[in-house]
C-alpha cells in the first residue's frame, strides 16, 4: 500500500465503527440480523456532524445529523433524539399507529423543546449571560437530520433538510454487481425542490422569502431543527440579542426582512418502506457526501463492496463499507488525489469539502454467502433510554431526563 493509500485509509477509517444488532437473539428467518457500518470525516474544526445507532427491542433506530452555525444542536440530537423516537414509537405502536407518526411526533417535540429553551433560560435566576448562552446554543445552532426505524420487514424514515437516505435493491436475488436499483427515501428540502419553494412562499405571501436560493438569503435548507433565529418571535429575539451582546457568535440576530416567523420548520417528511429479499442495504449520509456523489453512484459503490468486484469502477481498500464510500467519493482509485483533498486543513478545507458522515445498514448480512455471524470487531448498539428523552434547561446546565431538579452539570 502506497504512502498516499495509507494516509487515506487512516483518515477515512479513524472513526469507523461496525455494529451488529440481533433481533430476538436467534437470527431466525423472521428477524435477520442487521449489520451497520459508519464513519465520520471532519472538515470543520470542531466537526459539526453526528450520528447515533440505538436498539429498541427488535427494532433499530439510526440517525444522521448535520449541524451548522455550531455543533451543539447536532450533538444534542446524537445524544438523545433517538430516545424521543423510541418513546414515540412505543406510544404509536400501542395506539395502532406506525413509525411515520412516531417520527413526526419525535421531530416536532424535539424542535419545540429546543425553542422552549428561551423561556426556560429566561426564567432562571442567578445565571450569567455566559451560562445562558451555553444553554441556548443547541437552539441557536441548527441541524438537518435523517432518521430511520428498522423494524422487521419495514423501514420508516423521517427527514428534515438535505441529509439523505437511499436503499440499494438488487434487480434480482441472484447475480453480482450489475442490476442494482436505487430507491430514494428522501427528497432534499432546499431551493431545488419546487414543492418546498411553493410551501414556503404560500406560508409568507407577499414576502421575498427565497433569496439567492436560501431562506431570507441566509439558510440553505428549508427545514431544520434548531435555527431558532428563523423561528422565535421578535420579542424573544430582542432578549436573545441582549444575552449574546458580548458574544462573538456571529448568528445572534434575526436575518434581514424578518417579518412573520417561523420561516423554517423542523417538521419532517416521512415514508414507510416494505423490505423484501431484494433490498440489500440502506445508506444514510450528510450532504457532504451527496454534494460529491449521486444516489445512484453511492449505491453502486456499496454494491461493488458487497460483491467484492476488485476490477470494478471503485477502489476496494477499506473493510468498513462507510469508509469505502468516503474514499471513493473523493477520488477512489486515485489515492494521491484523495490524499491531497483530505490533507487540506480547516477552515480552508471547507472550500473543497464538508464534514461527511456515512452510515450503511445491511439488512441481511453474510454478503459472501457464508453464515450470518457478527464480525469479531462489531459493537452492540446501546439500548434506547426512555428516561433520557426530554431536554430541560436548569441553572446547572441542560438535563435530558425531563426534570428541573439540579443533579450535576450537564455535558455539552
Amino acid at each position: 500500500m502506497s504512502a498516499a493509500d495509507q494516509f487515506v485509509h487512516r483518515t477515512v477509517s479513524q472513526h469507523a465503527r461496525t455494529l451488529w444488532h440481533q433481533p430476538n437473539g436467534d437470527g431466525g428467518a423472521e428477524s435477520p440480523p442487521i449489520e451497520v457500518h459508519a464513519t465520520v470525516v471532519a472538515s470543520n474544526d470542531p466537526v459539526e456532524d453526528r450520528y447515533a445507532v440505538a436498539a429498541l427491542g427488535n427494532a433499530l433506530v439510526v440517525g444522521v445529523h448535520d449541524g451548522h452555525a455550531g455543533w451543539q444542536c447536532a450533538d444534542l440530537m446524537a445524544r438523545v433524539f433517538h430516545n424521543y423516537v423510541g418513546r414515540h414509537f412505543i406510544s404509536a405502536s400501542a395506539s395502532g399507529k406506525g413509525g411515520e407518526q412516531a417520527l413526526e411526533a419525535a421531530y416536532d417535540e424535539f424542535d419545540a423543546d429546543l425553542l422552549a429553551l428561551a423561556s426556560q433560560v429566561h426564567a432562571l435566576a442567578g445565571v450569567s449571560d455566559t451560562q445562558r448562552q451555553a444553554l441556548l446554543m443547541p437552539a441557536m445552532a441548527g441541524a438537518v437530520s435523517v432518521s430511520a426505524i428498522v423494524d422487521g420487514d419495514r423501514v420508516y424514515v423521517g427527514h428534515a433538510g438535505d441529509c439523505r437516505a437511499v436503499i440499494g435493491r438488487r434487480s434480482s436475488t441472484t447475480g453480482t454487481g450489475a442490476g442494482w436499483t436505487t430507491v430514494e427515501l428522501t427528497r432534499d428540502h432546499d431551493a431545488n425542490n419546487p414543492a418546498e419553494v411553493k410551501r414556503l412562499r404560500s406560508e409568507h405571501p407577499g414576502e421575498e422569502v427565497v433569496v439567492r436560493g436560501r431562506v431570507l438569503g441566509g439558510l440553505m435548507p428549508f427545514r431544520s431543527l434548531g435555527d431558532a433565529r428563523y423561528k422565535w418571535s421578535h420579542a424573544v429575539q430582542e432578549w436573545i440579542g441582549q444575552v449574546f451582546e458580548e458574544s462573538e457568535y456571529p448568528y445572534k440576530h434575526p436575518p434581514r426582512n424578518f417579518k412573520s416567523p417561523p420561516y423554517v420548520t423542523g417538521h419532517p417528511e416521512t415514508v414507510s418502506y416494505a423490505l423484501d429479499d431484494k433490498d440489500a442495504f440502506m445508506v444514510l449520509a450528510t450532504d457532504g457526501l451527496w454534494e460529491k456523489m449521486s444516489s445512484e453512484s453511492v449505491v453502486d459503490m456499496v454494491a461493488e463492496y458487497i460483491t467484492s468486484q476488485e476490477k470494478g469502477t471503485w477502489a476496494h481498500v477499506e473493510r468498513n463499507a462507510a469508509a469505502h464510500v468516503v474514499r471513493n467519493a473523493f477520488g477512489g482509485r486515485d489515492a494521491e488525489l484523495v490524499a491531497s483533498t483530505l490533507k487540506i486543513p480547516s477552515p480552508l478545507s471547507r472550500r473543497y469539502r464538508d464534514d461527511i458522515t456515512v452510515v450503511v445498514v445491511f439488512f441481511r448480512p453474510g454478503r459472501s454467502g457464508g453464515p450470518e455471524m457478527a464480525p469479531v470487531d462489531a459493537e452492540r448498539p446501546e439500548p434506547i433510554d426512555l428516561g433520557q428523552s426530554k431536554i430541560v434547561a436548569t441553572d446547572q446546565g441542560l438535563r435530558t431526563d425531563g426534570t428541573t431538579n439540579v443533579g450535576g452539570k450537564a455535558k455539552l
